[in-house]
């Protein structure tokens, strides 16, 4: 059995930037976007560019189901790949990305991920890193595999929508949609679709991770994630560990 782990510290930087730091260098990138139930407005969703993936601590579970659908001319045929670690603050960081093989002939344009539920704190980014290295079910994402924009339109919150910014097709990777949540638990029953050429394909249960409901988020775990992050400069420290256990 494999454990990966990633160690992260916090603290507030003095630039008013989002900044990684990586044994003495430091990465600027961009801050997580906060997406409240019932966003219809589409907001852009910021690329996290480091070098180095910008997440972690610990890790908790990954998964890949397959995805399929075609019709009398066109097929969308991939897996999408999720994960969960859990983050310095305590709560749960959610990561999706969307493989597609060759037999894929469509671009897929957009996706849709259930169910966060009674989430009220969540905040998005992307990145177009390998975020669990070698040996991993992640890849590194596409050049065209970025998301443009995401919204929550439910008011319950329980689908996150996201359009790429070009369609996605085969032998290609989205980028790793990242959710930051105020979750303390997760549930392996979540779903997802994903949309092109006119022809849809859904994930079943016990298929993909999600977020469970906070109903007494501890005091300050909002707070961090309902303003974005550029607002107040942040360091984030991280050191990777994987441990493999005889």
């Amino acid at each position: 059995m494999t454990t990966r782990k990633r160690a992260l510290s916090v603290r507030a930087g003095a630039t008013g930037a989002l900044c990684l730091a990586l044994g003495g260098s430091t990465a600027v990138v961009r801050a997580q976007t906060s997406l409240p139930p019932g966003t219809t407005s589409g907001p852009p969703v910021p690329i996290i560019v480091t070098g180095t993936p910008p997440f972690g601590d610990t890790f908790l579970q990954e998964l890949s189901a397959p995805l399929f659908a075609n019709s009398t001319t066109n097929t969308i045929s991939g897996v999408v790949v999720s994960a969960v670690y859990r983050n310095g603050g305590g709560t749960l960081d959610f990561f999706y990305q969307f493989q597609f093989d060759g037999a894929t002939n469509v671009e897929v344009d957009n996706t849709s991920m259930q169910s966060f539920t009674g989430v009220t704190g969540v905040a998005v980014a992307q990145t177009s890193e390998d975020i669990d290295g070698a040996g991993g079910l992640f890849k590194a994402g596409t050049s065209t595999g970025s998301f443009s924009s995401a919204n929550r339109p439910n008011f319950n919150g329980n689908t996150i929508n996201t359009t790429l910014l070009t369609g996605v097709t085969g032998n290609q990777n989205s980028f790793t949609f990242v959710v930051r949540t105020s979750a303390l638990t997760f549930t392996d029953t979540g779903s997802v679709s994903v949309q092109g050429g006119g022809i849809s394909s859904f994930t079943s249960g016990q298929a993909t991770l999600a977020p469970l409901p906070v109903t007494a988020p501890e005091p300050g775990t909002l707070a961090l994630l309902a303003a974005p992050l550029a607002a107040g400069g942040v360091l984030l420290s991280a050191r990777r560990r994987r441990t493999t256990l005889v």
